[in-house]
């Protein structure tokens, strides 16, 4: 009989909860037997996430892997790992790796050979985009080999009811919306839709976007409950995600909620968003930074009702097969235990690779 020895995982959430519940994916590797103990990193600054990880590693010899689920947190832990020598044999992964700020990047080359040569500690770095993985090669010059793809999927939450959530979006006729505080062009559709007769909310932050207008057609909502924001989106006629370039995440929240409520979008041609919306399927790409483009398919969905319900019914059931909250989970637990276990990681999920590939052939 062979007996397999449990491993040792120390698991860094970040998180404002004093005793948050651990996700599914490290249940899994519980139940595997395995020993897991959860540190908590409390949300903060870019630098502050950085001391917190190295503060809360200083044993990190003591574990076979450190999960760990930030950008800047997880530079901590691997700045750790090079600095107790003791810790060579320590695996490090880190699970939502995105910037939403800026990366770690100096305009030295020396302070910039230094950052890398601390990312390159990862033995597995988890992204939700293959575009996310192209940028991070680019910003730190690490190993594509190490950088495995899981889709972000959740299940929309248990205090949301269509019935009755938002019932005052009820109240405003058809509108179209855009929900979302990062990289989001209000701009561009602010001129999209001028001229016409298209009412639209916005639903944004006044950290990023505090300079947006009330106008007698656009409604601004800022930092609203995340209920409420999903209230938007089911009672609008289309949801629209226009991103300003194509460097920083997408927001693929605001994309996989829209889709879980079966709602047609109107989204920009961009990497970071491609491996989620199907154009022609799910709704119609434009080009970044084109009005004209973003008018044109607005209208033609906003008026072709039957068009934007099967965009959103097929939208739907694309995500309910691949992005739900158990899905991700088990797409992250099968890459840790790969690592735990030095067994081949599949960075990219076979099926949904070939599902992607045939549902972009042309008809």
């Amino acid at each position: 009989m062979i007996t397999i020895t449990p491993k040792r995982i120390l698991f860094l959430p970040i998180t404002s909860d004093e005793t948050p519940s651990d996700p599914d994916f490290i249940r899994m590797l519980r139940e595997r037997g395995n020993e897991v103990e959860t540190r908590t990193i409390s949300q903060a600054r870019s630098y502050s996430l950085i001391l917190q990880a190295l503060r809360l590693t200083s044993d990190i010899r003591r574990f076979d892997l450190v999960i760990a689920q930030e950008y800047f947190s997880s530079f901590g832990v691997a700045l750790r790992a090079i600095l107790s020598l003791t810790a060579s044999k320590t695996k490090i992964a880190v699970t939502g790796f995105n910037v939403s700020r800026r990366y770690l990047v100096t305009g030295s080359r020396s302070v910039n050979r230094i950052i890398n040569r601390i990312f390159s500690r990862f033995s597995l770095i988890v992204v939700h985009s293959r575009a996310e993985a192209r940028l991070f090669c680019q910003a730190h010059d690490l190993d594509s080999n190490r950088i495995a793809l899981s889709l972000w999927g959740y299940d929309l939450p248990r205090t949301f009811h269509r019935d009755t959530t938002n019932p005052i979006a009820k109240t405003r006729g058809r509108y179209i919306c855009m929900v979302g505080r990062n990289n989001r062009d209000f701009e561009i559709l602010t001129e999209a839709i001028k001229g016409t007769t298209i009412r639209a909310i916005y639903v944004a932050s006044r950290a990023t976007d505090p300079q947006l207008d009330t106008t007698e057609h656009i409604e601004i909502l800022y930092d609203i409950p995340f209920d409420d924001c999903l209230g938007i989106i089911d009672n609008s006629a289309l949801s629209v995600i226009l991103l300003k370039d194509e460097k920083r995440g997408a927001g693929h929240i605001t994309a996989v909620s829209a889709m879980l409520l079966g709602k047609a979008q109107i989204f920009s041609d961009a990497d970071v968003l491609h491996d989620y919306l199907i154009a022609n399927q799910h709704g119609l790409a434009v080009p970044l930074n084109d009005v004209a483009a973003a008018r044109q398919a607005i209208l033609q969905l906003f008026d072709d009702q039957e068009l934007a319900e099967r965009y959103g019914r097929q939208a739907r059931e694309f995500a309910l097969k691949y992005l739900t909250n158990m899905v991700a989970q088990q797409r992250v637990y099968k890459l840790m235990n790969a690592v735990l276990e030095d067994t081949p990681v599949e960075l990219v999920d076979a099926e949904w690779q070939r599902q992607m590939h045939t549902s972009r052939q042309p008809n």
